[in-house]
């Protein structure tokens, strides 16, 4: 069976200016997708778990960013993904949260320089905390990772982000 990590779906419709009163249908103008850890090739594995996208983004280029989650079979972390306007995968990166738990992405948001901010839950000792890491919109790189650990000390999860 082969599972998805992230995919993206664009559509668009035609002649939106002095459209008629009959709408068209939106026309898919890509699909794009890519599989979770270690598959360069964007093949699946046995590993790869269908954790599906989170959220996505769009930059004033016009670059589409998805995040989500994938499984290695063990644990789960934030998967990553920017995608050009005409769908073909600028990078991919999957972050592991700092105890190595379960960790989901759930937002993302895209700042005025392109860098690419991703918000959701890291698993640790049962419970879990934010963890917000900001990416290089160039290359994905990670520039800072931060976490927070609400009061009560229970489950803490991010589930929106702006900038």
């Amino acid at each position: 069976m082969a599972t998805l990590g992230v995919q993206a779906l664009l559509f668009c419709t035609l002649g939106i200016a002095g459209m008629s009163a009959h709408a068209q249908a939106p026309t898919i103008v890509y699909s794009a997708q890519v599989y979770g850890r270690g598959n360069a090739d964007a093949q699946p594995s046995g590993g790869d778990a269908n954790l599906g996208k989170s959220s996505t983004a769009v930059d004033a280029a016009g670059n589409i960013y998805v995040t989500g989650s994938t499984s290695n079979g063990l644990n789960i972390d934030y998967l990553t993904v920017k995608y050009s306007p005409t769908g073909a995968i600028v990078w991919r990166t999957v972050t592991n949260g700092g105890a190595n738990g379960n960790d989901i992405a759930k937002a993302i948001a895209v700042d005025s320089v392109g860098n690419v901010l991703v918000t959701g839950s890291s698993e640790y000792a049962g419970f879990t905390d934010y963890l917000t890491v900001k990416y290089s919109g160039s290359n994905g790189a990670e520039l800072w990772r931060a976490t927070f650990n609400g009061a009560a000390n229970g489950d803490d999860d991010a589930y929106a982000i702006a900038v």
